[in-house]
């Protein structure tokens, strides 16, 4: 499967577990993408909750990926291996490649 085609399937699962009602209400939201630029090496999810308030959910396996919703309809994906570090922070629109990663931990 092409990394498209696995990012089209993620969007569908996370479009229809935004709806379940599993999750807190994503409804309402202010946040912008702009919200999330602050984050890097040394920020933590303690410190983007302090900022920018609770996620709406927490889609992932094998690690967290907190879930922001955008007034605009976009997502912004937070990844932390612990609910603390944060691996990567991503921006993802409604088509594929309307998708961007605001950060990404340098390996090594």
């Amino acid at each position: 499967m092409t990394a498209r085609a696995s990012l089209v399937g993620i969007l569908a699962v996370i479009a229809g577990a935004c709806g379940s009602g599993g999750e807190r209400s994503l409804a309402g939201t202010h946040l912008t993408v702009d919200d999330f630029r602050f984050i890097g090496a040394h920020t933590t999810m303690q410190d983007v909750i302090a900022r920018v308030g609770a996620p709406g959910g927490d889609i992932g396996s094998g690690i967290h990926i907190y879930l922001y919703r955008l007034e605009d309809g976009t997502l912004v994906w937070i990844g932390s291996p612990d609910g603390s570090e944060i691996l990567y922070v991503r921006h993802v629109g409604r088509l594929p490649e309307q998708s961007s990663t605001l950060y990404e931990r340098r390996r090594g």
